[in-house]
């Protein structure tokens, strides 16, 4: 495999580790099957342009070994690291933001938090005095302003890291944010609860709580990669001590979706609220109610009791 190509690989992966990212495993094996491909075909990273970007994945389908998850993964990766072979002067452009990706069937988690496990998440959360040293108290302050607005609105975490004071309008209750996938402004909504939280946050904490390195410009102080890295770290450690199921910052987004859906809201409501330009983006939370219904099944259907050993018509004597 070609030296110069896996030292530069080795470059960015140390500069990944650095910036806290915990992916490097993953990220390795991934962009060394696209070493893999350049090498077979005779190409440099300087080489690739969207034909040989759009050839890569083809390469990956041709191998049917992978499902349309996996593909997208590598083109991800691939993506990721030559944004950094671009910054660091080794590829001129990035092409791998230009193909036109393999389809994948949209599914939805399995784990989505029910209503009453993201009411134990958020008030776990809320316990932010009880973590030792001020700065750890000031960090998951932030997180729980942050779950509350998520919850709430039901933001992309890089959605929620570019909001400015600005966009907050807190006599209408609102926020205008910019919709990650098209680039277009939305408008999305605080609850009573998350529009106090906020408030508070932003008129009595905010300067107290951001430190000199935190962005001030930003609403919660820092880009979204860096927010999602520190909520997911948060997140992971409070679903483990309250025995909830594990999820990470896009887990707020399908817990809306879905409770939303549970609680009688109309579809096309529930479009409007995420953002979805297409309905069939929204009605994939109607399969993860389907899936409830099953359980309702296999839980009172006469012939599921039978199974259990219950009895079924048997009269009292």
């Amino acid at each position: 495999m070609n030296g110069h190509m896996i030292d530069r690989l080795t470059a960015f992966l140390k500069i990944r580790t650095q910036e806290g990212f915990r992916d490097t495993n993953g990220m390795k094996k991934n962009v060394k099957k696209l070493i893999e491909y350049l090498d077979e075909k005779g190409l440099s990273f300087s080489d690739v342009r969207l034909a040989q970007a759009q050839g890569f994945q083809g390469w990956l389908i041709g191998q049917k070994r992978y499902t349309a998850g996996s593909i997208i993964n590598f083109i991800k990766c691939a993506k990721t690291f030559f944004d950094y072979l671009k910054k660091s002067g080794t590829a001129q452009t990035n092409p791998f933001h230009e193909i036109r990706r393999i389809r994948q069937e949209k599914k939805l988690p399995r784990n989505i938090l029910k209503a009453n496990e993201m009411n134990r998440l958020l008030a776990a959360m809320r316990d932010f005095g009880a973590h030792a040293g001020i700065g750890k108290k000031r960090l998951q302050y932030r997180m729980h302003v942050l779950a509350e607005f998520l919850y709430s609105t039901a933001c992309r975490i890089s959605e929620a890291a570019s909001v400015r004071l600005d966009d907050i309008d807190f006599d209408r209750g609102v926020v205008e944010v910019t919709d990650a996938k098209s680039g277009h402004k939305r408008i999305v909504f605080l609850n009573d609860f998350a529009k106090e939280v906020l408030r508070l946050f932003v008129t009595e904490m905010r300067d107290e709580v951001l430190t000199g390195s935190n962005n001030r410009n930003l609403l919660f102080g820092t880009d979204g990669p860096r927010l999602c890295l520190v909520l997911n770290r948060t997140l992971s450690g409070v679903t483990k001590s309250g025995h909830l199921p594990a999820m990470t910052s896009h887990g707020f987004r399908h817990a809306v979706g879905y409770h939303l859906l549970r609680a009688g809201c109309g579809i096309r409501q529930i479009q409007e609220i995420l953002g979805h330009r297409a309905i069939r983006n929204t009605e994939v939370y109607t399969k993860v109610d389907k899936d409830d219904l099953k359980e309702v099944i296999d839980r009172f259907h006469p012939r599921a009791v039978i199974k259990s050993g219950r009895q079924i018509g048997k009269e009292k004597k």
